[in-house]
């Protein structure tokens, strides 16, 4: 409990001033949990950050690998596709 004006130097009772002294000690001790959870949020949030910014270059990796994968798997489609068109022609010329 504060003194009525909010001047410590208005108390004049002893009780009083300390009881607000005590408030005052155990808004600051909450004030620096506050910080400190705080503190804690933003350390966690760095660290999440950072896990994707690992993650998100990961599958970038992995999208550069199947992409070639894919440009390796249409590159041996065309090539089966002349190889039957020229067993095609082949199996043509024989029957004529």
């Amino acid at each position: 409990m504060k003194p009525s004006s909010g001047d410590p130097r208005d108390c004049y009772d002893f009780e009083t001033l300390w009881q607000w002294v005590e408030d005052l000690q155990e808004l600051a001790t909450v004030q620096q949990e506050l910080v400190t959870c705080s503190n804690k949020q933003c350390y966690i949030a760095d660290k999440l950050y950072r896990q994707l910014d690992e993650k998100i270059t990961l599958l970038e990796q992995k999208a550069a690998l199947l992409s070639e994968k894919l440009d390796l798997l249409l590159e041996r489609i065309a090539q089966y596709e002349i190889a039957f068109s020229a067993a095609s022609i082949n199996d043509v010329r024989r029957l004529n």
